[in-house]
């Protein structure tokens, strides 16, 4: 299959990219080495909960967030 665009990287920039690639009726792809797209905005679960990964990263480069260092034991 021929694409007029590939792109590469699912994270948010990658996806939008493709979004609007295809919405002006382009064909495209979009490869990710990861099994689920989304790049840095994920989540992980742990005992039953649903943490938001991206967030997090945003607040540590800032220097705000509290010692997150227990959720990734």
């Amino acid at each position: 299959m021929e694409y007029d665009a590939i792109i590469i990287g699912g994270g948010l920039s990658g996806l939008t990219a493709a979004s609007l690639l295809a919405k002006s009726r382009l064909k495209v792809v979009v490869i990710e080495k990861s099994y689920n797209p989304g790049g840095s905005c994920g989540i992980f679960k742990r005992n039953g909960a649903t943490f938001d990964i991206g967030a997090a990263m945003l607040l540590r480069r800032t220097g705000h967030a509290p010692d997150d260092r227990a959720l990734y034991q």
